[in-house]
């Protein structure tokens, strides 16, 4: 009998569908015999070659001069913000599949947005009222630079409410970890974009396109930052795929559906969900840990999966699961808060499968 803890690409559930940017190595190698400590780490190492060969193709086409000064300068805040980045994943805090899957997934997803960066202009859209701002201007260019500068006070607005909703949420090293990132971000932030402001770019450059590319850096932040406790931001719209519907508690008055996701998650680790029987909304899971366990030579692992559970931005409980295969031989919920336990079965008799929802007799 084999025991092993599972991290990286063995993931019961993240194996059938890994994430779209996972790249083709990273695949192989998860798929492979063997131990897969090295798998995560070489991808990450993969995906910094890549940037540092699109940074140094967009770095060398730039002309000499202070457009080139300042987008160093950009550069180097960022790969500060970079070494900063998910962090809190690793801590300890979020247990070994968070260390070894979810912070190499938050990081790499970090490093590829950058070269997405230097491949392609990315700028922001425009909202209604900057459109209104400039179409009422006098044209000049304190008009045009004043509607810059309270658009990106919309967004700046935006971006302090989703930091305080997270920040409060969080305690303990993972607290600590996200105040450090958030300040890398913060200093890479007033360094970016201005290598249209105070570069070569003329007058559009300095009072429409530097306020495009300062409010898009904004913009991708907030999404980060929901997509770090507030899962909904990745995962609304997503399609179902298989689920198990289980009962428990009190004459197993308590029912719900436990599934996952059809495709993998573009940014970060939601795979998984619990939807109850009188909710219209899923609970989004997070992976804390997974260990498998080989009960027979050629048989599936027997897994032992503890997933933690993600409410309004707050980890609230979490689900312990023993499978094998298509098989549940244990399926439990403890409460965070007062500390109860409620088993749950999954009895095929007791439900039927009516359209991808669970229907209890």
């Amino acid at each position: 009998m084999k025991t092993l803890a599972f991290m990286a690409g063995l993931l019961l559930v993240a194996l059938a569908a890994s994430p779209a940017w996972a790249d083709d190595l990273y695949e192989k190698c998860a798929n492979t015999e063997g131990p897969k400590d090295a798998c995560p780490d070489e991808w990450h190492v993969r995906a910094d070659r890549k940037l540092n060969e699109a940074w140094k193709s967009y770095y060398m086409n730039t002309e000499e001069g202070k457009t080139k000064s300042h987008l160093l300068d950009e550069q180097r805040a960022w790969n500060a913000y970079k070494e900063k980045s998910c962090n809190f994943l690793r801590n300890g805090e979020w247990g070994r599949v968070g260390e070894v899957r979810h912070y190499h997934f938050c990081r790499v997803k970090v490093i590829e947005d950058r070269i997405h960066k230097f491949s392609a202009e990315s700028h922001a859209q425009a909202d209604e009222i900057y459109s209104k701002c400039m179409d009422d201007s006098d044209d000049t260019n304190l008009a045009w630079d004043a509607c810059g500068f309270e658009w990106q006070g919309r967004v700046d607005h935006k971006l302090n409410e989703v930091w305080k909703t997270l920040y409060k949420n969080v305690k303990g090293k993972t607290k600590s970890d996200l105040l450090a990132e958030q300040r890398a971000w913060n200093a890479y932030k007033e360094k970016s974009c201005n290598f249209y402001r105070y570069g070569e770019l003329g007058r559009e450059g300095a009072v429409l396109d530097y306020h495009f590319c300062r409010v898009k850096v904004i913009e991708d932040r907030i999404r980060e930052l929901q997509s770090y406790f507030s899962p909904s931001a990745v995962v609304d719209g997503r399609e179902f795929g298989d689920f198990h519907c289980l009962s428990g508690g009190p004459k197993n008055s308590i029912r719900l559906k436990w599934g996952w996701y059809k495709d993998a998650i573009p940014a970060h680790w939601i795979t998984s969900y619990v939807k109850y029987e009188r909710s219209s909304k899923p609970i989004h899971l997070i992976l804390k840990s997974d260990e498998g366990e080989e009960m027979a030579e050629g048989r599936p692992w027997m897994f032992t999966s503890i997933w933690l559970e993600v409410v309004d931005g707050k980890i609230t409980g979490e689900y312990e699961t023993i499978h094998q295969g298509a098989r549940i031989y244990g399926f439990s919920y403890k409460n965070h808060r007062n500390g109860r336990i409620v088993n749950f079965s999954d009895d095929h008799d007791d439900y039927a499968n009516v359209d991808g929802e669970c229907k209890w007799k």
